[in-house]
């Protein structure tokens, strides 16, 4: 008997979309069931999950207070409620595809060592106030044959695209050894996450050649230039794992390749700022940064120097 899936989806002030979410993944045979983590809206979201919850399959959880704690801690108590042996997660103004676990699924049961596959994902931009409008015929992926072993270092210094959220299915157990989001980080959650599953994990790609699920663009998205926190999340993101890899035994090389990674986007989204607007920026984040300061200025002069001398960014890699 094929294992089935348990898909998280937080809700936050979704109710125009969520509907649309929960149906889609209540059309695949293999979903087990779909949690909906309501993180508090202000909205009609709870009353739309609560009709949605007619459906046996469909289970609504709110987080104890009742209040808004973010898309990375109701992603986590959503994990830790989940009833199935994988874990796949759609947010709530996104939608599957028919072929989502099309992949994913057969290639987990057949292969035991597979830990999680990703996907590719397309975009759909609706409404005129779009933060940023992307080529609906684009494929949100990773490009090229990324084998599990280098599936780190593509993830963290980009280059190759990039997965999403939505495209991603993992083993439940896979949250044991890599832990669980990082409530944290206001955005970039996932990003940070799929970083820690590939640094201790075996990811592998899956469908790629086509789309298995859809990413709404819209005026309320919350990853967009003029949210504050969008500017810095990079660098928070790199922060993050940088201070959980070193709790993990994660390999010297990869933790060198964490801190090359940090000091990079140190410098980085430069976009609009003037000289003494940048300062103030790495300033803070610095700041951010903590007793890290002196390795990330390290890292950063060594970062200079290689590139003066046309040498790889990248630990281990030739340019």
């Amino acid at each position: 008997m094929v294992s089935r899936v348990s898909v998280i989806i937080p809700v936050w002030n979704a109710e125009a979309f969520v509907r649309q979410a929960v149906e889609s993944a209540l059309a695949l045979d293999v979903v087990g069931e779909v949690v909906l983590v309501e993180d508090g809206s202000t909205d009609r979201s709870l009353e739309v999950c609560r009709d949605l919850e007619q459906d046996s399959r469909v289970r609504l959880l709110q987080h104890p207070d009742g209040g808004n704690h973010g898309a990375g801690a109701s992603r986590n108590l959503g994990i830790r409620a989940a009833r199935f042996a994988y874990i796949a997660f759609l947010d709530a103004d996104d939608w599957y595809l028919p072929n989502r676990f099309a992949v994913d699924v057969p290639l987990m049961e057949s292969d035991g060592s597979v830990d999680g596959v990703y996907g590719a994902a397309r975009f759909e931009n609706q409404g005129e106030d779009v933060a940023i409008p992307h080529n609906e015929d684009t494929l949100l992926t990773l490009s090229g044959d990324n084998a599990p072993e280098n599936l780190f270092s593509a993830l963290l210094f980009g280059g190759k695209g990039f997965f999403t959220t939505d495209a991603v299915t993992v083993r439940a157990e896979a949250f044991s050894r890599a832990g669980l989001f990082d409530e944290t980080l206001p955005l970039g959650q996932d990003a940070a996450m799929w970083l820690k599953l590939a640094g201790v994990c075996r990811l592998v790609g899956g469908q790629r050649d086509e789309p298995v699920a859809v990413v709404r663009r819209h005026a309320a998205n919350r990853w967009r230039p003029g949210n504050p926190a969008w500017r810095d999340a990079n660098f928070r993101v790199h922060i993050a794992v940088w201070r959980w890899a070193l709790g993990t035994g994660l390999s010297k090389k990869r933790i060198a390749q964490l801190r090359r990674a940090a000091a990079l986007s140190l410098v980085g989204r430069r976009e609009g700022l003037s000289r003494s607007m940048m300062l103030c920026v790495i300033l803070r984040r610095l700041v951010y940064s903590g007793w890290r300061i002196p390795a990330l200025l390290t890292e950063l002069g060594r970062v200079v120097l290689l590139k003066l001398v046309g040498r790889s960014l990248v630990p281990g890699h030739e340019a």
